[in-house]
């Protein structure tokens, strides 16, 4: 089984990549292969709302988004981990959530068994 962690976190060494690397720890432990993609690592443009998702050529940003999405449509397991920012999930997050349109668009259906989410919040004070 492909456990695959999506990280918002614009800050790739902080608190919610900690905890993604505890949980992908856990599943190693049980045998359980594991990737993590730090969104911050890659090119993800923000949705355009063009609505042309007929297909990934169609879109024409040039972008990291179909391959992260083709990682995201094979594993079995997903984990997302974002902070908190203003009562939301990071921009990077948002990205990446709202170019998943194409898939909801398609109906398709990743091959997930489980999911989880791992959110992080705080205060400056």
């Amino acid at each position: 089984m492909k456990i695959l962690a999506i990280v918002g976190s614009p800050r790739p060494k902080g608190n919610t990549s900690y905890l993604v690397d505890q949980a992908l720890q856990e599943a190693a432990v049980h045998g359980l292969d594991t990737e993590k993609i730090i969104l911050t690592k890659y090119k993800v443009n923000p949705c355009q709302g063009h609505d042309n998702c007929s297909s990934f050529s169609a879109c024409k940003q040039d972008d990291d988004v179909p391959w992260i999405l083709d990682k995201f449509c094979s594993a079995e397991g997903i984990i997302l981990g974002s902070p908190v920012y203003y009562y939301n999930m990071t921009a990077q997050m948002k990205a990446f959530v709202d170019r998943n349109y194409f898939l909801y668009r398609h109906d398709i259906s990743p091959r997930m068994v489980c999911a989880g989410l791992i959110v992080i919040g705080g205060s400056a004070g």
